[in-house]
């Protein structure tokens, strides 16, 4: 049995037509499934929760939207060993499907979620938002990314830009997150703090930028920020950008495309089993491009649990 999450306001308002379509090739197939509209933020973790524990056995589940609905249904499984998650990228980032090779086109990506060519299993990662005495704020999972600081800044505005939302009709959604990032460079304020790698001191550093904790390489529509990521190492890929100059990050920004962007002094990236940074200012955070709070402490890792993905060879 097959278990659709359609957001339909993906790809602004696209999400629709191209579950439409979706729709008339199932029905074609006479295959059985059930199908579920998201109708509010946090709306795909409820639905998630329902088909776990409603349903028995095995459960294919197929998320059509973006990165941000595919968080919401991690976030909201119960039973890890009993999913199959398929993909059909309607996003403007789509890293997810970048990572793991599935196609943006339609055709090609509901043949891989009913004839799968091959079957991963993918870490998934987990932040904690920590208050200063180390009691736990909030908590969550990701399946692509999780940052604190100039990226998740990115991500906020760019979750509330109307220039998203013109560029998304011209297919150009992914030019914000761009636009955004150059915009940003004047205005940002750096701060300092102190970071922990598996449970040792690795230094305290100023001006700090971002710190990202990636499962695959790719964020905000294609920037390799962890060109090593490893998504079934049960390992986090860290970019910790800290100690440049404004002109050096304008510089920046478009070798990340290119996995250029390791050559600047300050750019840090390594693997890590989990990792603490805990900073003097509160900062915006980001999980897998959505908006996760404010935070002046944050901690990383892999969850406990894997997942179960359909993929191209």
């Amino acid at each position: 049995m097959y278990y659709f999450i359609i957001n339909p306001k993906s790809r602004t308002g696209r999400g629709k037509q191209i579950w439409d379509y979706v729709k008339k090739k199932i029905d074609s197939l006479q295959i059985q499934y059930y199908f579920f509209y998201t109708k509010h933020a946090g709306h795909a973790t409820e639905l998630a929760t329902f088909i776990c524990n409603k349903f028995h056995k095995q459960k294919n589940i197929v998320v059509l939207g973006g990165d941000g609905t595919l968080n919401e249904v991690i976030n909201g499984v119960t039973c890890f060993d009993d999913v199959c998650l398929s993909y059909i990228p309607s996003g403007s980032s789509n890293d997810f499907a970048r990572s793991l090779h599935i196609p943006n086109d339609v055709d090609k990506a509901l043949t891989i979620a009913l004839t799968p060519e091959k079957q991963v299993t993918v870490d998934i990662g987990e932040v904690q938002l920590l208050n200063l005495d180390g009691s736990l704020k909030s908590q969550r999972r990701f399946a692509v990314s999780c940052g604190l600081g100039y990226d998740a800044s990115i991500c906020y505005e760019a979750l509330n830009s109307k220039l998203k939302r013109l560029l998304n009709k011209f297919h150009l959604g992914k030019l914000t997150y761009g636009l955004i990032a150059a915009k940003q460079v004047f205005c940002y304020r750096f701060v300092s703090g102190d970071l922990i790698v598996d449970g040792a001191l690795r230094g305290h550093y100023d001006q700090i930028l971002f710190i990202v904790g990636m499962v695959h390489p790719y964020e905000g529509g294609g920037a390799k920020l962890a060109p090593q990521a490893d998504y079934k190492d049960q390992k986090l890929s860290v970019c910790f950008v800290h100690n440049l100059k404004r002109w050096q990050v304008f510089c920046l920004l478009p070798t990340a495309f290119i996995a250029q962007h390791t050559r600047f002094a300050g750019v840090e990236v390594f693997d890590c089993e989990n990792f603490e940074l805990i900073q003097d200012v509160e900062k915006v955070t980001h999980t897998d491009g959505e908006y996760g709070g404010t935070t002046t402490r944050i901690k990383m890792c892999c969850n406990q649990h894997h997942l179960l993905v359909n993929t191209s060879l």
